[in-house]
């Protein structure tokens, strides 16, 4: 009983991206939340719901934007929210006919915290919902990587919680794959009490779960995203490491521990089982989005992300430290031959044409950041974009005027078989100067030249976190 008894406490105070919603008592706490940035400007949530028509549009959007884009990220329900993180699910999406915008809409997603009130428990429907949002098997799926997914109807309403088959039993990570050849969704999710405490997941098109693998880790350390290729799947055991005795008194339950977790990447070839796991030493750091991963003709892996050499060392708070394009070069025989990062510039929120994820592209493009102060007392700010060449050699680059601030960019080809890097990037961006928001869309051949097309929203959209574009005249 006592058991139970601590793990409902501890779920209880679980959070988005595996972080919890407590105060822990220290010095940082009380420099940090007297700022509170997370609730004001273009971080303050929205309170209401909207459906706007007749969207005003700068610039022309090209036609082949015919879907629609939708974005999450955590919104608080009223109160001085004690974290970055933790907020209710809420969804803004803009449906496109032809490359004209035809509706804006935002809604809650309605999980059991926020139809029915209840608080974060052992069940894993019982969580926020509020990290990313991706479409698979005709299904739209919302997703926090410590529950279960809930499946979104195509008017960005809830449907209600989705297990695939009805025998999803793990949580679910809120950066699941596509096979480059099987088209099969690739997945995980971390346990916290005990071994293993890696669960990795297939599921076919039609939602059936075709593949389970239980992974044993010396620790239930914080694994956020992961890669995969034609052959392999690349999990990053990395030195943010939860501690039950932590969160069983109240205290935040991860923390940096680079002086005793060896940071290790794990390489699993897809046919094999928890003992083919090859687990190789890399250097101390952590991550928390990965942009790609593919094999050279001569068998080496290479894995590209961003990279902190450190992360909440003070406290969980400190989350302001500087990330760069890091790749690494690993020989499934040979092992790590190279690490390191490419490039000193500030990126997060790597991607590629996602016709390419999983293969040998020649682009990657990043979310660029700009230095705002404090690590412990000020937000990241995301300022522009970016694109490098396979190598990490700068291509392009645009940084956005001080009063704007941007969040993740989602690559839309131009056509299905248009050559790589042929089409455009949207995401929305706050203007600071008048509190609302825009989708900006970018030539992705051309991103220096800056925005070629805007649709203003009439509202702010908060910083959040992921999103995706569906082409896919069903969601019109």
């Amino acid at each position: 009983m006592k058991s139970e008894l601590n793990r409902r406490k501890l779920l209880s105070i679980l959070s988005a991206g595996g972080t919890a919603t407590i105060l822990p008592s220290c010095a940082t706490f009380s420099e940090y939340h007297s700022n509170t940035w997370w609730i004001k400007e273009g971080y303050a949530p929205l309170q209401e719901e909207f459906d706007r028509s007749n969207l005003r549009v700068e610039g022309e959007i090209p036609k082949h934007i015919h879907g629609l884009y939708v974005r999450n990220g955590g919104n608080f329900r009223g109160g001085n929210a004690p974290h970055y993180f933790v907020g209710d699910g809420m969804l803004h999406g803009i449906w496109f006919k032809n490359g004209k915008p035809m509706h804006y809409r935002n809604r809650w997603v309605q999980t059991s915290l926020v139809k029915d009130g209840k608080k974060m428990s052992i069940d894993k429907k019982d969580n926020m919902s509020n990290t990313s949002i991706i479409a698979y098997g005709g299904k739209l799926l919302s997703l926090m990587e410590i529950g279960f997914p809930y499946e979104i109807n195509s008017d960005l309403s809830t449907k209600g919680v989705y297990r695939f088959d009805n025998t999803l039993e793990a949580a679910m990570t809120a950066h699941p794959k596509v096979h480059p050849t099987t088209q099969n969704l690739q997945f995980y999710g971390m346990s916290f009490f005990s071994n293993p405490f890696l669960h990795y997941r297939e599921a076919n098109e039609n939602g059936e779960i075709t593949k389970r693998i239980d992974i044993d880790l010396p620790g239930s350390s914080m694994q956020h995203d992961f890669q995969r290729t034609e052959n392999y799947v690349i999990f990053l055991d990395l030195p943010i490491v939860f501690s039950k005795m932590k969160a069983v008194m109240g205290q935040f339950p991860y923390s940096w521990q680079g002086d005793k977790y060896r940071a290790r990447l794990g390489l699993f070839p897809r046919t094999g089982t928890a003992s083919d796991v090859r687990w190789f030493d890399i250097k101390t750091g952590f991550c928390f989005h990965t942009a790609n991963a593919f094999e050279k003709k001569d068998g080496t892996v290479i894995v590209q992300l961003s990279h902190f050499k450190k992360l909440w060392v003070r406290s969980p708070y400190d989350i302001n430290f500087p990330s760069q394009l890091y790749q690494y070069h690993i020989h499934p025989q040979k092992g790590i031959l190279s690490e390191g990062p490419c490039d000193d510039l500030r990126v997060d929120f790597g991607f590629v044409d996602s016709r390419f994820a999983g293969i040998e592209h020649q682009k990657l493009f990043f979310s660029t950041l700009t230095p705002t102060g404090s690590q412990v007392t000020d937000p990241v700010r995301f300022s522009g974009v970016v694109c490098y060449n396979q190598q990490g050699t700068r291509l392009d680059k645009f940084t956005y005027p001080d009063e704007f601030d941007c969040g993740e960019f989602t690559f839309i080809p131009k056509s299905h078989d248009a050559l790589e890097g042929e089409g455009n990037l949207i995401g929305f961006v706050y203007n600071r100067r008048n509190d609302t928001s825009t989708l900006d869309f970018f030539d992705a051949e051309n991103v220096s030249i800056g925005p070629i097309a805007r649709v203003h929203i009439g509202n702010r959209v908060p910083f959040g976190f992921h999103g995706t574009f569906v082409n896919n005249a069903e969601f019109l």
